[in-house]
């Protein structure tokens, strides 16, 4: 048996160690014990390998190769319709994306991303500010504006705000260069069902309530190893499968209520079973409340059904994720000579 062991800061195998392993890996092949040892032969081409550093510089190069071409498609596009979402991700990084559906000169349609950029400023101007540094990047914002004729982003007032949000501040732009077109504003679908997955479970005190305490009873084994241990052991020992109970994240905030409940509910046996015993055995006051939810009757079938509906929910999403346009809201607009 031939191993190897490289220094880590984690625990995991590491992009860096790559090279080490691979050299080791040939090694083995080439082992015969009833041969005397030989040395290695690497042949040409073997150890062909990219570092992270040189992968990230390989991407930079596949993108400054294909510029030229999205520079072009968006300067000779007859329409462009503006894709803009920005979320926080687990490095808590506020990372704003830029996405364009482009009607090229054949009449096809076509979905580009532009670029990302983390906003300087808050808010709509920070927003604005990104747009614009990403457009200029591949062609004038005054040319770009021109033949823009939609938006499209999720409902948050920092975009949909009537005096500065991001969709006015386009607007003012568009009438400080005197662009006459109309420009139809469009709020994202699944963020518009996010947002009212969030009101139900924040407005609806018994959906939020029951949603808490599942989410309490996830941290407490997230908080432990052995609690996790032992909850595995009591699955193996009744022959009951267990599925790992998801950690708080609140970016996707109907994802994660989903997976919640839905462990909690496969996983419900397997739960009594433990608060159960830790209850009897210790007397432990915490141990008990959580068995007493997870026996309330009104509690569990709520349970059911809130699951029943994430997965509708979650499946409607999906197949709301479409570019097509559903306007059942007509409000007219004031034009640019009226704006003071």
């Amino acid at each position: 048996m031939i191993e190897v062991f490289n220094d880590a800061k984690r625990g995991t195998l590491s992009a860096w160690s790559w090279p080490s392993r691979e050299v080791v890996q040939i090694k083995k092949s080439q082992l015969n014990l009833l041969e005397p040892p030989k040395k290695i032969d690497i042949k040409e081409g073997d150890l062909q390998y990219i570092n992270p550093t040189t992968h990230n510089e390989l991407l930079n190069s596949i993108v400054e190769t294909d510029k030229p071409l999205l520079m072009n498609k968006l300067k000779t596009a007859l329409a462009i319709s503006l894709r803009v979402d920005g979320s926080i991700d687990r490095t808590q990084v506020d990372n704003i994306h830029v996405l364009a559906k482009i009607i090229t000169t054949n009449g096809d349609s076509e979905l580009v991303f532009i670029g990302f950029k983390e906003p300087i400023q808050k808010r709509a101007i920070g927003y604005y500010e990104v747009i614009k540094s990403l457009i200029r990047e591949l062609m004038s914002f005054e040319d770009f504006l021109s033949i823009l004729s939609s938006i499209a982003t999720d409902g948050a007032s920092v975009n949909i705000g009537q005096k500065n949000g991001l969709w006015a501040l386009i607007d003012s732009n568009r009438c400080s260069n005197n662009i006459q077109g109309p420009l139809l504003k469009m709020w994202c679908a699944v963020h518009r069902s996010a947002l009212a997955w969030g009101q139900l479970t924040s407005n609806v005190i018994e959906v939020h309530k029951l949603i808490v305490a599942c989410s309490t009873i996830s941290s407490y084994f997230h908080q432990s190893g052995f609690r996790t241990k032992e909850l595995k052991d009591i699955a193996n020992n009744e022959g009951m499968s267990f599925i790992q109970l998801p950690k708080y994240f609140e970016v996707r905030w109907t994802e994660f209520t989903y997976n919640l409940l839905l462990g909690i509910l496969k996983n419900w046996r397997i739960l009594v079973k433990y608060f159960l015993k830790k209850k009897s055995e210790n007397n432990d006051v915490k141990s008990e409340g959580f068995y007493k939810i997870l026996t309330d009757y009104d509690k569990m079938m709520l349970l059911c059904f809130l699951t029943d509906l994430g997965y509708l929910y979650g499946r409607f999403q999906k197949q709301i994720q479409t570019d097509d346009v559903l306007i059942f809201v007509r409000t007219r607009s004031s034009s640019c000579r009226h704006r003071p």
